[in-house]
């Protein structure tokens, strides 16, 4: 899902913009907590819907 925000992202805005950095690093963000810390990425997931 967050992987095809950031194509459409990059696609509009350039891969440069702030907000397509933004949405890489809360992709990376994600993909790094993986299942190991499943509390903290649903936390992230939480903040991450209110925008």
């Amino acid at each position: 899902m967050y992987q095809r925000a950031l194509a459409g992202y990059e696609k509009a805005l350039g891969p440069g913009h702030s907000n397509t950095r933004m949405a890489s690093k809360s992709l990376e963000a994600l993909t790094s907590l993986g299942a190991t810390r499943p509390r903290k990425r649903d936390t992230l997931l939480k903040i991450l819907r209110r925008k």
